[in-house]
């Protein structure tokens, strides 16, 4: 892959990418969150040039096949579901709010952009359920919003449409969504009632996930206002 190919793109359409390496990097390594993120933070809110650094693209690109590699095996051996969890990360939740974003006079959003909520979405779902510490919801927001990517679900869509487009997502089986839950980051959380790296997720906590993801938007939208 060429990186003087990827800087005519948009900016847009390189974080739409990048979010795709961002899903590997909160479930397989700290360091290469810190090779994606800590130039776009320091870049501050013009990302352009940062973007369309050939040496940043090509470091991402490497890096992440790498991590992609790892994961290319079957999905449901020895590694219980890890092959198939860590690129799925985010995507249940992000298959349903592109959908949606595409229909009824929403905005549409690209597919990173969706999976950048998701994984927010998803990291909500991890601290319901016990997986991991509120800093690490914190750190998932943060690590998301300082790439550039949207945090939280769109206000033209409510929760109820998203949990009913999310149903006829691949990954939902017997009523449940099944996601794989970030522990830290880096770290993917071993499910240790069934022995694989799924969870099944029920819709009153993917409902209180979502929930906890607008009260979020709200509250940040009433801070720039007041500001």
């Amino acid at each position: 892959m060429d990186p003087d190919c990827l800087k005519s793109l948009s900016d847009r359409h390189i974080l739409n990418g990048i979010a795709e390496a961002l899903k590997h990097a909160l479930c397989q390594c700290t360091d290469f969150t810190s090779t994606i993120v800590d130039p776009l933070r320091d870049a501050g809110e013009d990302k352009r040039e940062a973007l369309r650094d050939g040496d940043y693209l090509l470091k991402l690109i490497i890096e992440c096949m790498e991590k992609k590699v790892s994961t290319l095996g079957p999905a449901y051996n020895a590694d219980h579901a890890y092959n198939e969890m860590v690129p799925q990360y985010g995507h249940a939740p992000a298959h349903a709010i592109e959908h949606l974003s595409w229909h009824h006079g929403n905005q549409p959003l690209l597919h990173g952009e969706a999976v950048a909520i998701g994984m927010c979405v998803s990291a909500e779902v991890a601290n319901l359920l016990g997986i991991c510490e509120d800093s690490v919801v914190d750190e998932h927001y943060e690590i998301v919003g300082a790439t550039g990517l949207p945090c939280f679900v769109p206000d033209t869509m409510t929760i109820d449409q998203v949990l009913d487009t999310l149903k006829y997502d691949k990954h939902f089986v017997g009523g449940k969504a099944t996601m794989g839950l970030a522990k830290k980051i880096g770290w993917m959380a071993a499910n240790e009632e069934n022995g694989t790296y799924a969870f099944m997720i029920d819709n009153e906590t993917l409902r209180t996930a979502f929930e906890r993801n607008i009260e979020r938007r709200n509250k940040q939208a009433a801070t720039k206002v007041s500001a």
